[in-house]
C-alpha cells in the first residue's frame, strides 16, 4: 500500500507526522512517497530545506536527512537564510555527505526542478496544507498517529 505524504519541512504538523508515516514504512507496513511543498508564503526555510534535502537524495540519503531535518526543526526554524543553510550543511556533515557535492547539488537545476515540479503538482491537487497524505491514491483527513492511519491503510487494502 503506498503513502504519499505532500509536506513542508518546516511544518509543525508535519514534523508531527513524519516519524508515524517513517515508523509505518520501516515496518513494512505502506511504501512511502514523499513530495515537496514548501510552502513559501508562511515558511521562509522550507524550499531551501527541500532543497537541501533533494540534494541529500541525490547521494542516496533522503530519508536520514529528512528524519534530521523534522527533529532538529526547532534549530532551524526561526534562523535567517544563511544561517539556515548553515544548519542543513552541518546535517548533511553529520549523516556523512560529501558535503562539497552536496553544496553544489543544493543549487542545481535537477534538485531546483524537482522541488517545483512537487510543489506544481500539489498545486494542481489544490492541495493547501500541509501535510497531505494520500493512502493508495484517496485523500486522508483523519488524525496524524499511528492508529487511525494504519487504520486508513487497512480500510484501503479492504477494497482492492
Amino acid at each position: 500500500m503506498e503513502l504519499v505524504v505532500y509536506s513542508d519541512f518546516q511544518c509543525p504538523a508535519c514534523a508531527v507526522a513524519a516519524p508515524v508515516l517513517s515508523a509505518l514504512a520501516e515496518e513494512g507496513s505502506v511504501t512511502l512517497a514523499y513530495r515537496y511543498f514548501p510552502l513559501v508564503s508562511i515558511h521562509s526555510n522550507a524550499e531551501a530545506a527541500a532543497e537541501a534535502a533533494q540534494a541529500a537524495a541525490q547521494q542516496g540519503r533522503f530519508w536520514e536527512f529528512h528524519d534530521a531535518l523534522f527533529a532538529r526543526q526547532a534549530a532551524w526554524v526561526d534562523l535567517a537564510g544563511s544561517d539556515a543553510a548553515v544548519a542543513f550543511e552541518a546535517i548533511a556533515s553529520e549523516i556523512g555527505l560529501d558535503v562539497s557535492r552536496w553544496r553544489e547539488d543544493a543549487t542545481s537545476t535537477a534538485v531546483t526542478d524537482a522541488v517545483a515540479s512537487d510543489r506544481r503538482d500539489a498545486e494542481e491537487l489544490r492541495l493547501s496544507g500541509t501535510p497531505t497524505i494520500f493512502v493508495d491514491g484517496v485523500r486522508y483527513g483523519g488524525p496524524l498517529n499511528r492508529e487511525a492511519i494504519l487504520q486508513a491503510v487497512e480500510s484501503a487494502g479492504m477494497t482492492d
